[in-house]
């Protein structure tokens, strides 16, 4: 993620413009400056943040952690505490707000970046999940479903619908797509369940395919058979106790 736009409310023991300027080097944009948590609520009455980077002593008659309440309930954004206070009772307070991380100052560029990647990340899938669960009815909630896949300090985020098949070897759930393989640790019972409702249908022990981009069903010389999917070259095996099955679901 790049270019999102974080709103600061300063905390009394940093310096919004040292803040400012990370930020900005590490490719966000800055929303604004508030002095205090009244001008950060009267923010989101004139614009919109994709962050808010919040400090827990401010100025003013409301605290960080009353702040970050009314903007998480009332304009569902995420927050990110980043101050100066180390107190453990302080700390507590904030966890309990469901806020999306504390940062104690001072914190290098990285750890500064991959704590805003997490949040932004966090806050879409419970975005997504708010969605799908109440706003949408079930063939729309499948398409707006999605996998995340971390990469580094990056999470991917993929539809179901475009993943080909699935494998597993050695603990580790394979997710190919046309040009690219996404891996996770688990096993593919944890995740047939979970596919199933998006087309894919387990062929083998080992195996789980996209019924809608089977593209042949070979014989083999043995009488079993494999699939060839479409955009991938692997041959995939089927069961034998399988295979009347997924010509069913096939209809052939």
């Amino acid at each position: 993620m790049s270019g999102e736009r974080i709103l600061i409310v300063k905390d009394e023991r940093i310096g919004p413009y040292e803040i400012e300027s990370r930020l900005k080097h590490i490719g966000y944009e800055i929303a604004e400056i508030c002095n205090n948590g009244l001008d950060a609520l009267k923010f989101f009455g004139k614009s919109s943040a994709d962050l808010v980077l919040m400090g827990v002593k401010l100025q003013g008659e409301l605290s960080g952690i009353e702040t970050a309440q009314k903007i998480m309930h009332v304009h569902h954004k995420p927050v990110l505490y980043c101050t100066g206070c180390n107190d453990e009772t302080m700390i507590n307070k904030a966890r309990q707000t469901g806020a999306h991380g504390y940062m104690i100052h001072p914190v290098d560029d990285q750890q500064l970046k991959v704590n805003i990647e997490m949040a932004l990340g966090r806050h879409h899938l419970e975005s997504l999940k708010h969605y799908t669960n109440v706003h949408l009815p079930y063939n729309q909630i499948v398409s707006h479903k999605k996998i995340a896949f971390w990469e580094g300090d990056e999470m991917n985020l993929v539809n179901p619908n475009d993943i080909i098949f699935v494998d597993v070897e050695s603990g580790q759930v394979n997710f190919y797509l046309k040009c690219k393989v996404h891996s996770l640790r688990g096993n593919l019972k944890c995740w047939q369940e979970k596919l199933e409702k998006y087309g894919f249908f387990r062929c083998h022990k080992n195996y789980m395919i996209n019924l809608e981009k089977v593209e042949k069903i070979l014989q083999n010389i043995d009488m079993t058979y494999s699939v060839k999917m479409q955009e991938r070259p692997e041959l995939i095996q089927v069961a034998r106790k399988k295979a009347t099955l997924l010509k069913e679901q096939l209809e052939i």
